[in-house]
């Protein structure tokens, strides 16, 4: 039906409705379906992980208050989608190389694509060369997918679906960032696997390292496993040491316990760990450059090869059909260095203790239940809390048991605690703080605001 004049008029003048969101679980977390591959960041505390699904799912960046803890991506990889200049990409479906682009399993050859320069060789499998779809995300976590039909059967002759996902938490100059891979065979038949990362990060004069492992493969010029023998002295890491000089490709096997790199120069300190299914460590440390390369894998370079001919411990798994397969991640980054302020978050203001706040209404009872404290904030050492965003004394209805010790640390260095912080803290946090008094008060004594710095 022809709609009339005023009609028409109103629906010109009707603005246009915003785009839905999409849906959400009860954590909050959006799910979303971007073909586009935008890159987006995680932020929790004072650290920020930029991630960009359409340059191979990979990681832009990771920084700590600013410093960077990943090799930096430089402003014209990010427009050209350059992947080797990113800071970390994933691999999968296997690490490292297939020697002469050839896969040889189960008594039949598969040809690989050379993807990788002018190397003779197949590197690192088709994840990081692929665009990723976000599958959710939050403010500190993201799922990202990518799927592999295998009509190129030259980038690998199976189909298979991965998924990344990334977990970023900190607290008090520390960032906690966790990263897991999986890979699920849609194939009808069983196919060999492997998974890793290829994380960099910065190389300075000072840069040290520290790892365990037991054996080292030497390899060919073209980076292809001859021997394996005890890693030698010149390329042991413990006790941890500087890098200097030395230049590394290699893979090493048996690790044992999480890797260390230190910046000391800059008060920064990483820890690297894996779950077991990670059990080697490829090191790259080129020559004259200013990053390295520290790549937790689930097997030695031309693992299936190998396999194919009845070699053992190369670290080969297979994947039947419909199966799946995960593994994890972890990275852990502090800072030694002091924060810039040494007030408490909750001070914002010299004003005069139990006097109200500007535009805040305050009953007699609050403020007589404070008429016996100081007079003066000046005098008092004010703590050096290890996050500005939220105190101590600010959350203590919230506070578990072994946060209650600095709970009262700060409201003993700052005078009592307050009549309403004590009714709000729970009863196990009281206990605690009851059975801590003799020892907290007597410890705030003559102690200035960094003492209280953790």
């Amino acid at each position: 039906a022809r709609r009339s004049g005023s009609a028409r008029r109103a629906a010109r003048r009707t603005p246009p409705r915003p785009p839905r969101k999409g849906p959400t679980d009860r954590r909050g977390v959006r799910r979303v379906s971007d073909t586009r591959g935008e890159a987006f960041a995680l932020a929790a505390g004072d650290a920020v992980v930029e991630i960009a699904p359409a340059v191979g799912g990979s990681v832009a960046s990771f920084t700590l208050a600013g410093e960077a803890i990943f090799r930096p991506t430089p402003s014209d990889a990010r427009a050209s989608l350059d992947v080797r200049r990113h800071a970390c990409y994933p691999l999968v479906p296997y690490s490292n190389r297939i020697a002469q682009a050839r896969l040889a399993f189960d008594g039949r050859a598969f040809p690989l694509a050379r993807n990788f320069g002018d190397s003779p060789h197949s590197i690192h499998g088709l994840g990081w060369q692929r665009a990723w779809t976000v599958v959710s995300r939050s403010p500190g976590d993201a799922l990202l997918a990518c799927e592999h039909d295998a009509r190129d059967t030259a980038a690998w002759p199976w189909p298979f679906r991965a998924t990344q996902a990334f977990s970023l938490a900190a607290s008090g100059g520390q960032a906690f960032l966790t990263l897991r891979l999986a890979i699920e065979n849609r194939a009808a038949e069983p196919f060999p696997f492997g998974l890793g990362w290829h994380p960099f990060f910065p190389k300075t004069p000072d840069t040290t390292i520290a790892f365990d492992a037991a054996r080292v493969w030497r390899t060919d010029a073209t980076l292809i496993p001859v021997a394996c023998e005890p890693v030698p002295a010149v390329w042991r890491f413990t006790p941890p040491r500087p890098l200097g000089d030395l230049v590394l490709d290699h893979v090493f096997e048996g690790a044992r316990g999480p890797a260390t790199i230190a910046w000391p120069g800059r008060g920064l300190e990483v820890q690297i760990a894996a779950d077991s299914a990670l059990d080697r460590r490829v090191v790259y440390v080129p020559e004259g450059r200013d990053f390295l390369a520290f790549e937790p894998a689930s097997h030695m370079t031309d693992a299936f090869n190998r396999a194919a001919r009845g070699e053992a411990a190369t670290g080969t798994r297979i994947l039947p059909p419909g199966s799946a397969f995960s593994c994890t991640m972890r990275i852990h980054a502090r800072s030694s260095r002091p924060r810039e302020s040494t007030r408490c978050a909750c001070s914002t203001s010299r004003r005069r203790w139990g006097s109200p706040r500007p535009g805040r209404r305050t009953s007699r009872r609050s403020i007589s239940s404070t008429s016996s404290r100081p007079r003066s904030s000046a005098s008092i050492p004010r703590p050096a809390h290890t996050s500005r965003r939220r105190c101590p004394r600010r959350s203590a209805a919230s506070a578990c048991a072994s946060a209650a010790v600095s709970w009262w640390r700060c409201a003993t260095a700052s005078g009592s605690p307050t009549r309403a912080d004590s009714s709000n803290a729970s009863s196990r946090t009281r206990r605690t703080i009851r059975r801590t008094t003799a020892s907290t008060t007597a410890a705030s004594t003559g102690r200035g605001a960094s003492g209280w710095a953790r």
